[in-house]
């Protein structure tokens, strides 16, 4: 369990560590113009990205009212999906009764992965995405 908790802060501070050592790229910054729409024309503003749904625009739209447009609270929104994914992820591994050891073996490889450590500082719909998988196959693992 303590080594569980070690691992689950690792995780987190790792996808805040540097967190604004970078400005926005392209992607970034449609996301925060898609947020900047009306609400009446935002759907017609996110179908020039022919690939993503709208989702995240929609949730980001409300983040930044929230919070406002800084860089670290942008960048914190994609962090904190990551963060909530930890939940389905470990419901999971419980569904399938891995053992002890392995589901921290597995949080381990999550927490200290290059590529989903700097896809959840991206201000994209990626974190959104596994977190939604993970809970989508939590919920549906019996059918």
């Amino acid at each position: 369990m303590i080594a569980m908790a070690c691992l689950i802060a690792l995780y987190v501070a790792v996808r805040l560590w540097h967190l604004t050592d970078s400005c926005l790229w392209f992607d970034e910054i449609f996301s925060v113009h898609a947020a900047e729409q009306p609400w009446g024309q935002i759907f017609n503003f996110v179908a020039a990205d022919l690939v993503h749904p709208p989702l995240f625009y929609l949730i980001l739209k409300g983040w930044v009212a929230i919070g406002g447009s800084g860089l670290f609270w942008l960048r914190l929104l994609p962090v904190l999906f990551a963060s909530l994914a930890i939940v389905p992820f470990l419901l999971l591994t419980r569904e399938l009764k891995f053992r002890a050891s392995t589901t921290v073996l597995a949080l381990f490889l999550l927490s200290v992965n290059g590529a989903l450590i700097k896809y959840s500082q991206a201000l994209r719909m990626y974190t959104m995405l596994m977190c939604l998988s993970l809970l989508s196959i939590w919920l549906l693992r019996d059918i």
